[in-house]
């Protein structure tokens, strides 16, 4: 049986997940890892959310967030959490 569509409603905590695209690398350097947190961090403020746990690895990241004014399908459509993080010009797996 199909999972139901996810209950998205202002104040929601949801575990989101950022993948490379064929699992390569999506960091390989501090200042790659900074930006995308500041980068995310940026976008949640900007929503109104919270962000309450994250873990960056080199292929991919998981974070803990809580929606605010915008629900997570507009920052999916405008693709805010995923370009988050920069991508890499010369992937390495």
């Amino acid at each position: 049986m199909p999972r139901g569509p996810r209950l998205d409603a202002p104040g929601g905590v949801h575990h989101g997940i950022v993948r490379g695209i064929e699992r390569w690398r999506i960091f390989r350097f501090d200042f790659d890892r900074r930006r995308c947190l500041d980068r995310l961090g940026a976008t949640i403020v900007a929503g109104g959310g919270g962000l309450y746990a994250w873990c960056l690895m080199p292929k991919h990241v998981h974070a803990l967030i809580r929606t605010g004014t915008m629900p997570l399908r507009p920052a999916h459509r405008v693709r805010a959490i995923p370009r988050s993080c920069p991508p890499m010009a010369s992937p390495s797996r």
